[in-house]
């Protein structure tokens, strides 16, 4: 008999989550969360920073030319977000900050933050996938 007492709290702990993983799990989960809201705020940019961002993008994606893949695609989630406001922030700046913008590179911070949100929207969609909420994702209004 006294086995009985002993194995009906392994069931139990077995069957029911231990309260200190969901909490460390939460906290995780609270973390990325602020983390990626934290790299979608546009900052506070100067044009060097703008081009120098820009400059680097082009070597990139003419490396990109000779291995046939996207070097955006490869970055993590959080860089990719980062990335976005950068773009988003330049094309702002460009605009605001001068009287006569360049259109073309404005045009150029617009194009690539678009390409960035693609790829994130992309990814956020195929997480709903894998986590089967995209129906309920496509019924919201």
């Amino acid at each position: 008999m006294k086995w009985k007492h002993f194995v009906l709290p392994l069931v139990l702990l077995a069957v029911c989550p231990l309260p200190a993983q969901d909490i460390e799990k939460r906290q995780r989960e609270g973390i990325a969360f602020a983390r990626l809201i934290a790299a979608h705020q546009l900052p506070v940019v100067t044009h060097g920073q703008c081009f120098s961002a820009q400059g680097n993008w082009l070597e990139r994606d003419k490396a990109d030319k000779q291995n046939g893949a996207y070097w955006f695609q490869k970055v993590s989630t959080e860089e990719l977000a980062r990335m976005a406001s950068l773009s988003t922030a330049c094309a702002t700046e460009g605009i605001e900050g001068h009287a006569n913008p360049n259109a073309t590179s404005v045009a150029a911070f617009v194009a690539r933050s678009r390409e960035f949100q693609n790829i994130l929207l992309n990814r956020a969609e195929a997480v709903l996938h894998d986590h089967s909420l995209i129906e309920e994702y496509l019924l919201q209004p």
